[in-house]
């Protein structure tokens, strides 16, 4: 059976995701960055990817259980005048991105570059929400993260890194902007589970039985290991992208 897509307006949409998040017990200021998150990424991009405004219960559960900090601070680490260290403590992971994303900015008016790297956060949603802080001030903003396991080494069957993704946005000067966000993962769960729900194949490039078994049968994928983009280079890329920002923050990483 086909997923029926009802459509609604944007700005009630948005009006219902930060009354839900301002009930949850955020600020003003956490529950507008947040729901500026969910909205940009609904607006954005394939439902089947899971980032948007659905994410709601799960911000929910996480709160309820203690996984996320809503007085966690943004604690400043190490600091130089191009470079910070910053420790989440829990927080809610789009507030803390978009927040680093500010303070390197910040320090790319002044230096020219700024880079700024984060240890104990949590999830943060789509990439693109925190690289494109950086255009508001005319700057190129690239953000990436590292994630749980899911994808396995080339070669392997078993999960070891994550999809980490990337984002870069610049501007133009031509009165629009251009923003690139991408996992390291061929495809992701979250566009399995849309195929599955359609009762459609996926693609045999995307993941793995758990046997290592290449297969286009979404329910088995879910159950397996992510491919990375481009063969080995996708598993290359995720790996350096955890050392870059698990290794280098002293946060967590793979194996």
């Amino acid at each position: 059976m086909s997923i029926e897509l009802v459509r609604v307006d944007a700005e009630n949409l948005s009006t219902f995701t930060l009354t839900c998040f301002k009930a949850m017990g955020l600020s003003n200021e956490q529950a507008n960055l947040c729901a500026h998150a969910l909205m940009f990424s609904e607006l954005r991009f394939h439902p089947g990817q899971g980032q948007g405004v659905r994410r709601l219960p799960t911000y929910l559960e996480r709160i309820r259980n203690g996984w996320i900090d809503l007085s966690a601070p943004f604690e400043m680490i190490k600091e130089s005048p191009s470079l910070a260290l910053i420790d989440g403590h829990n927080g809610l992971g789009s507030v803390v991105g978009q927040k680093a994303m500010a303070l390197a900015v910040q320090k790319a008016k002044t230096c020219g570059i700024g880079s700024v790297i984060v240890r104990g956060s949590t999830h943060y949603g789509s990439s693109a929400v925190h690289a494109d802080v950086a255009l508001k001030e005319n700057c190129i903003g690239v953000a990436m993260t590292n994630a749980g396991p899911e994808m396995a080494a080339w070669g392997g069957a078993t999960a070891v890194v994550g999809t980490n993704p990337w984002a870069l946005a610049a501007p133009t000067g031509l009165g629009f902007d251009v923003s690139l966000d991408i996992a390291l993962t061929t495809a992701g769960k979250g566009m399995m589970r849309w195929l599955e729900r359609e009762g459609k194949p996926m693609p045999r490039d995307w993941a793995l039985t758990p046997e290592g078994e290449e297969t286009d049968d979404p329910s088995t994928a879910m159950m397996g290991a992510l491919l990375g983009i481009g063969q080995y280079k996708g598993y290359g890329l995720s790996f350096m992208t955890d050392v870059l920002t698990g290794v280098l923050s002293g946060g967590a990483f793979g194996l």
